[in-house]
């Protein structure tokens, strides 16, 4: 076996990113001496919104190796197992939740299309299951929710936890991918993102025409998961303040072939705060009934009814993708 005079450090430890200057950074170790190289080799985590590598040629007479890549095949959760938690919704407090909110037949087809788990874990907990486009199951994130605002119950007992970890799967090989990925097919041409799961179910029951998918996390909007949408139209809603970070990777993106637009529509609402959704838009503009771009719509037929006719003839619809409906005073 060829022994490497560097590789990436193989612990946990991150340091400060000597480009983006986030604590992101893998630094290489020099294998003979036993010790880190210098402080500018490495390579940052952050792939997309920073992309900063270097390695540690020194001196060009010495040979310099990259690690070699140990291709490990993916693991699955068994679907049996995964089928079993597609029930007891009555102990699934977001589930409860959604019940209490929306019209019951479009709470039952938003739970079938996102294959929404129920876990004995805490007590009774929701788990969004990551299900891919062979329709396998990666993981699923295991969360626990009060059922009465649909808001995630917080704190060291009530964190996130992984189904593949809870299962005690030995060697589990995780990579995961975007929330609600499965429902894409050939007919699909385009789809929307947010970063919540949460938000993603319940813009699927407000905004049906659209699919939704979740990253799960503000970083999660990333190649590795937005692979499998280089061919169709992206909107993307991240949560107020994330609009800068989500930009500069769609920008990225945009440059090898993606058709991604980061939308503003957080960012320009005064009335929320930063780490809300686009859920905390609807609530802010009462989207259950009229929404604001009807309600603008309607001020402007009334000064030209041309404009209705606009909106018939080339089919014209919202920011979401959805109908413009005739506001009925």
């Amino acid at each position: 076996m060829t022994k490497y005079r560097y590789s990436l450090d193989k612990s946990s430890r991150k340091f400060k990113c000597p480009s983006c200057s986030k604590k992101r950074f893998v630094r290489y170790f020099d294998n003979e001496n036993n010790e880190y190289c210098d402080e500018v080799y490495g390579r940052c985590d952050r792939e997309q919104s920073c992309g900063y590598s270097s390695l540690p040629s020194h001196n060009m007479s010495v040979n310099t190796y990259l690690t070699p890549v140990k291709i490990v095949p993916i693991s699955f959760i068994n679907h049996q197992t995964f089928e079993t938690t597609l029930q007891r919704y009555d102990l699934n407090p977001f589930v409860s939740y959604l019940y209490s909110r929306f019209e019951k037949p479009k709470v039952k087809r938003a739970i079938d299309r996102y294959k929404i788990g129920t876990a004995d874990y805490q007590g009774g907990s929701t788990i969004f299951w990551q299900i891919d486009l062979n329709k396998k199951v990666r993981t699923g994130k295991v969360m626990k929710y009060n059922k009465n605002n649909g808001k995630r119950i917080r704190g060291s007992y009530n964190s996130i936890n992984w189904a593949h970890s809870l299962l005690r799967i030995k060697d589990f090989e995780l990579e995961q991918c975007l929330f609600g990925l499965h429902l894409i097919d050939p007919e699909t041409k385009e789809v929307a993102i947010v970063e919540a799961e949460k938000t993603a179910v319940i813009m699927s029951i407000l905004r049906p025409k659209v699919i939704w998918l979740a990253t799960g996390s503000l970083r999660g909007f990333k190649y590795e998961y937005l692979k499998n949408l280089i061919s169709l139209k992206i909107t993307a809603f991240p949560d107020k303040g994330a609009f800068g970070e989500w930009s500069e990777v769609a920008e990225k993106l945009n440059n090898n072939g993606f058709n991604i637009r980061v939308s503003k529509i957080l960012e320009e609402k005064e009335v929320i705060n930063d780490g809300d959704d686009i859920i905390d838009v609807l609530e802010s503009v009462k989207m259950m009934d009229y929404t604001k771009t009807e309600l603008s719509v309607s001020a402007l037929i009334k000064k030209n009814p041309l404009i209705k006719n606009l909106i018939n003839t080339f089919d014209l619809t919202d920011e979401y993708g959805n109908e413009i409906r005739d506001v009925k005073r």
